[in-house]
């Protein structure tokens, strides 16, 4: 399957192939030697990350260097893993890094693709359910929908990570962790963790 596109970008493997729910990817080396990733998919939310990863040119993500139909090459994020590092007790650093990332991405840009997923159409397996929500779940659907209200209003008003409030963050993580649990839910499997981090993030709501 990887075929075509290795021959056509005069790419060469450089390590096994990676199975995600969604795709499929290979670590390669571009004919001038730099790591890059190819990634097939045939989902096309999947399909169209390209349309994002052009928009933000490389600033906080990683930089689009090819794309044609269902493939898209993209560099390889080298140096250690924040997973590791946050493991070995360097987790004060990571969030710092991490912090410094949202900021770039978030940073004001030209005004974004047209075929870019709203947020409401992104949310909608938690705003309408295929099943009744257990309360927890409920809860962030009901913050979920509550952001979506006014969030065109203020979106242009936030130009950094820095400035959103603590409340209204602690909101946006309960309403994305009751997604990725529903997401989860949906395809039959456990949802603790994002469930666990969901009621943290209501616990902390509710002392505010």
């Amino acid at each position: 399957m990887s075929e075509p596109y290795l021959s056509r970008w005069r790419l060469r493997r450089d390590g096994p192939a990676i199975q995600t729910p969604r795709a499929q990817l290979w670590p390669v080396l571009t004919h001038a030697g730099e790591p890059a990733m190819l990634k097939l998919s045939s989902e096309p939310e999947e399909q169209n990350a390209y349309r994002l990863l052009r928009w933000w040119e490389g600033d906080g993500a990683a930089r689009l260097l090819a794309h044609e139909g269902p493939a898209i090459l993209i560099e390889r994020a080298r140096g250690d893993s924040l997973r590791q590092r946050s493991i070995d007790g360097g987790d004060d650093t990571c969030t710092t890094i991490l912090c410094q990332v949202l900021q770039r991405l978030h940073r004001p840009r030209n005004a974004p693709p047209a075929e870019l997923v709203c947020l409401r159409t992104w949310f909608a397996d938690l705003l309408q359910p295929r099943a009744r929500l257990p309360p927890l779940l409920e809860q962030c659907r009901s913050l979920a929908e509550a952001l979506l209200q006014d969030f065109a209003a203020r979106l242009e008003q936030v130009s950094a990570l820095a400035c959103l409030e603590r409340t209204r963050l602690l909101r946006w993580i309960a309403a994305s962790m009751g997604l990725s649990a529903v997401w989860f839910r949906d395809d039959g499997d456990p949802a603790d963790i994002d469930e666990a981090v969901a009621t943290m993030a209501l616990e902390a709501l509710a002392q505010e």
